[in-house]
């Protein structure tokens, strides 16, 4: 049952009241509530603060190269991400880190995948970005050896150095239930 339009809009005053710092009466009537909107909120020909350039967030570039997804998984299919998991174990199967970056606008940009096993930065590799709003790449690694286990991290680069993004996961031992012994 959704509220009716009085209350609707009482409960929408108050609530920006309180965003404003100021307390609201609870048990005011919409008439008094709508008199100290009146005297509180801000008129449409009030002056605009200007925020100072130094506290404001910076704009992204138009165009500018992101990273919109990063996952891990046990494998890739025309092009999409199978197996999503957080969690591996070592079994000789493959592990990929698999990543969407937007670049609208830009020319082809190359950015570095790096694998940090416990810290300790293991590869690197360095993939391609077309010119596409949502490009998809990956990178992998077989598990195979017990010195893979433990945890990893995948960050993403840019051309710059700086880190779009990162991952966590985690290989283990195969639990000798699930393999059936």
């Amino acid at each position: 049952m959704s509220p009716s339009r009085p209350t609707a809009l009482r409960f929408a005053l108050i609530s920006l009241l309180s965003i404003a710092g100021l307390a609201a009466p609870a048990l005011a009537a919409p008439d008094e509530i709508s008199q100290k909107a009146q005297r509180v909120l801000p008129q449409r020909d009030a002056p605009q603060v200007e925020v100072p350039e130094a506290i404001r967030a910076p704009a992204p570039e138009a165009g500018a190269l992101s990273l919109t997804t990063l996952k891990m998984g046990s494998g890739v299919v025309k092009r999409r991400l199978k197996g999503e998991a957080s969690r591996f174990v070592i079994d000789g199967s493959r592990v990929h880190a698999y990543a969407v970056l937007s670049n609208p606008e830009g020319p082809p940009k190359t950015v570095q995948m790096v694998w940090f096993k416990d810290g300790v930065r293991q590869w690197a590799v360095d993939l391609k970005v077309g010119r596409s709003a949502r490009w998809r790449t990956w990178s992998y690694t077989s598990l195979k050896r017990a010195k893979q286990i433990g945890a990893w991290t995948v960050r993403v680069y840019d051309e710059a150095g700086a880190e779009l993004g990162h991952i966590d996961f985690r290989v283990d031992r195969p639990d000798l239930d699930e393999i059936g012994c």
